[in-house]
């Protein structure tokens, strides 16, 4: 399981070795999993194991996050309890700050903290099968990511991702994200609402409706020539069949 996240520096696995020979020689512990742990620890009297499992149960799996606080405790965990757990604890490590203040974590529901730190405050979260993926659009809220791979400071969007990591940087209107709404986008808006584009991603889709009304059409299209004209327009002034 472990070499699932061996790429990740903010997550790391360890073992507490305690019993030796019993039946298992330290050699023996060291390759289960294949390929070894991450990090042994060796646990004399068991004092690490009776800590942070009350119960005793063997074997037993205990998830610390990145606060050194319990996040989840289980007996017999299989390998989609263990990612799904370790997942969770990278969406939520992290910090929300609105005007540089830091925003205490009133998740609920199983939502992550980073979800709270977008829906709560205006947003709309994103999610993806990569947590990395995932990301908040129209949040009061800044989230800072803790433990990302990404190295980047630059959050042009300011939606919690590096731009270097980011590949949908939220700007409506900016469907080829050069960071500029122009013709070239304006093609791409067109070509959407005649099928000419068929391998439209979601975060085109999200930067071609201007209007947010969860339709892609001629409104759109019009808001996008006023904005490269820089010229405003109020729809409310018109009817549109």
């Amino acid at each position: 399981m472990h070499q699932n996240f061996e790429d990740n520096e903010y997550v790391k696995f360890l073992g507490a070795l305690s019993d030796l020979n019993q039946p298992y020689s330290c050699t023996q512990w060291g390759n289960a999993p294949d390929g070894g742990y991450s990090q042994i620890v060796h646990d004399t009297g068991s004092s690490i194991y009776s800590m942070l499992t009350p119960n005793n149960y063997v074997p037993a799996t205990v998830w610390i996050d990145h606060k050194m606080r319990v996040h989840d405790q289980m007996n017999t965990a299989g390998s989609w309890s263990i990612s799904s757990r370790i997942n969770s604890m990278l969406e939520g490590c992290g910090e929300c700050r609105i005007d540089g203040e830091l925003i205490d974590d009133y998740s609920a529901g199983g939502e992550s903290y980073q979800q709270y730190c977008c829906e709560d405050f205006g947003g709309t979260y994103y999610e993806f099968s990569n947590i990395e993926d995932n990301y908040c659009q129209g949040s009061d809220a800044t989230w800072i990511s803790l433990c990302s791979s990404c190295t980047g400071t630059v959050d042009t969007d300011n939606d919690g991702l590096a731009d270097e990591c980011d590949d949908c940087l939220n700007m409506l209107g900016d469907l080829n994200d050069d960071m500029t709404v122009d013709v070239l986008d304006l093609v791409s808006l067109v070509n959407i609402i005649l099928n000419v584009t068929s391998d439209v991603s979601t975060c085109m889709l999200t930067d071609g409706d201007i209007n947010n009304d969860d339709i892609i059409n001629i409104q759109d299209v019009i808001l996008v020539i006023n904005s490269i004209l820089s010229v405003q327009i109020d729809f409310n002034k018109y009817q549109f069949n």
